[in-house]
């Protein structure tokens, strides 16, 4: 007996449903993985606040906004900062294990500089930053820098130039985090926002 085969207006129905499928499916998928990238960086973000408290503790400051090293294009550098800083094996660190973030580094504008960080567990001349789980740097600003934001603000994110600016609260017209300092990543809409809108900040 002669098996009868697909006719064609039956492959291109199987291939419609397949498409519909596809095309409900891909977003929430999408979504579901820009979720847990959202997650990842609320943790990591949470993890550089322990490490900045325990800094802030035995050095009596927090790491710099930038200037902290000759030879650096002053891009990124809040979160160039909190490598060279954090990393310091001086008093006690360093104040985050390299093993575990090795992988979080990134060196979106390709600079470096004549000499590694003294006294660090990162021993090459790149100045990376810290980045988020979207392999973006993470901005960081020191509190005595948050009215001058032009020479600490130009950073590489989502591969565009951006200029970052600490944000004060609607609420108070205060500065957010007073006297510590502010982090946020960009989240995974691919635009700055100050640490607003979908933007992850440590202080929300």
């Amino acid at each position: 007996m002669k098996r009868r085969g697909f006719t064609l207006l039956e492959l291109l129905i199987v291939i419609s449903i397949i498409g519909v499928l596809v095309a409900i499916g891909l977003p929430a998928l999408v979504a579901a993985k820009r979720s847990s990238k959202e997650k990842a960086v609320r943790a990591t973000i949470a993890q550089i606040d322990t490490a900045l408290t325990s800094y802030e503790t035995k050095f009596a400051d927090y790491p710099p906004s930038g200037g902290f090293v000759k030879g650096a294009n002053d891009v990124n550098q809040g979160s160039e900062s909190l490598v060279w800083h954090l990393f310091t094996t001086q008093k006690g660190g360093p104040f985050l294990d390299m093993s575990t973030w090795e992988d979080a580094l990134v060196n979106t504008d390709s600079d470096s500089t004549s000499k590694p960080p003294d006294s660090s567990t990162f021993m090459k001349n790149d100045l990376v930053e810290l980045g988020d789980a979207f392999r973006n740097p993470i901005v960081y600003f020191h509190n005595r820098d948050y009215s001058k934001p032009a020479k600490y603000g130009k950073y590489v994110l989502a591969g565009k130039d951006a200029d970052c600016v600490p944000q004060k609260s609607t609420k108070t017209g205060n500065y957010h985090a007073p006297g510590k300092y502010m982090l946020w990543s960009i989240g995974g809409d691919d635009e700055n926002h100050n640490g607003g809108e979908e933007d992850i900040a440590s202080w929300n």
